[in-house]
């Protein structure tokens, strides 16, 4: 007896002669069967952990994937980065070189088009993403377990949630030494991953990530268009948006706060734009 017949058997699928001589009814009744195994095997498959045995590489089809995430907001206005590693770890050098790359590729404009080589006065592993820190220059020391919150602008905002998505832990520091408009993006020792989102979150955040590209672009567009074609595509993009968050199983809490935002005005589209997208990131970065 084959492999293929000894499965058909197993699974008690009819042979054609079988299947010739049922009825209608057990046709059919056959067939809801297997729509409901299929069914099943899909639903299980999409709650499978995303399995990723590498927070650094960027190989294979995963390129694809993170390419398109670091080219959310390509459109807009972005910072210039400053990729660095920790001059003691080989590793976390070379996935800064791969990283330069793929950021490069993705429309990232690269300080000195080389990574550098740093020593962390605290070392962490995984990606730390730096501003410069302006907004905590006055305010008083404390101990380095405690820390200050600095803010951050939509550059950061993208980078912080690509690098969520891939699974790796994400830090932040300051650096007084970028130049203004660059961020630092460090990488550490390789980490160990986080717990995986499954396959039906990351592609809910995948899409939202989307959703923010092409929010900016809408916004973008706003500052050099008639006030009619602006109203037209904030419409467009805010219901898009709507339909598809009525879709998911957010906190409820959370998605009432963007139906209790305004309709974005053509007339204001720059500032109410930044609060919608602001909270669609905040989604993705899973503060709510």
């Amino acid at each position: 007896m084959g492999l293929l017949e000894r499965i058909r058997r197993m699974l008690l699928i009819p042979t054609w002669a079988q299947w010739q001589r049922w009825s209608l009814t057990a046709k059919l009744t056959g067939v809801g069967a297997l729509v409901g195994v299929l069914g099943l095997a899909l639903g299980i498959y999409m709650a499978i952990p995303a399995t990723v045995s590498d927070a650094y590489a960027v190989d294979g089809s995963r390129h694809d994937e993170y390419l398109e995430l670091f080219r959310t907001g390509q459109f807009g206005q972005r910072d210039k980065l400053r990729i660095g590693c920790v001059e003691w770890s080989e590793a976390s050098c070379v996935a800064a070189g791969n990283f330069l790359r793929l950021l490069s590729e993705a429309g990232w404009e690269i300080d000195s088009d080389r990574v550098f080589r740093m020593q962390q006065l605290v070392p962490v592993d995984g990606v730390s993403i730096a501003g410069r820190g302006d907004d905590m220059v006055d305010l008083p020391k404390v101990p380095p377990h405690m820390g200050h919150w600095g803010r951050v602008d939509v550059s950061q905002e993208v980078l912080i949630a690509a690098f969520k998505l891939m699974g790796g832990p994400v830090n932040f520091s300051s650096d007084p030494t970028l130049q203004p408009g660059t961020i630092g993006v460090y990488f550490g020792p390789k980490p160990k991953l986080e717990a995986p989102t499954t396959k039906a979150n990351e592609k809910a955040r995948r899409a939202l990530l989307n959703y923010i590209g092409s929010g900016m672009v809408v916004q973008r567009a706003c500052s050099q268009e008639s006030s009619e074609l602006c109203a037209g595509e904030l419409f467009a993009w805010e219901d898009a948006v709507s339909s598809f968050l009525k879709q998911q199983r957010f906190d409820p809490n959370a998605v009432g706060k963007w139906f209790a935002l305004p309709q974005a005005n053509a007339a204001s589209a720059a500032s109410d734009m930044n609060t919608k997208l602001n909270v669609l990131m905040s989604f993705v970065l899973g503060v709510e």
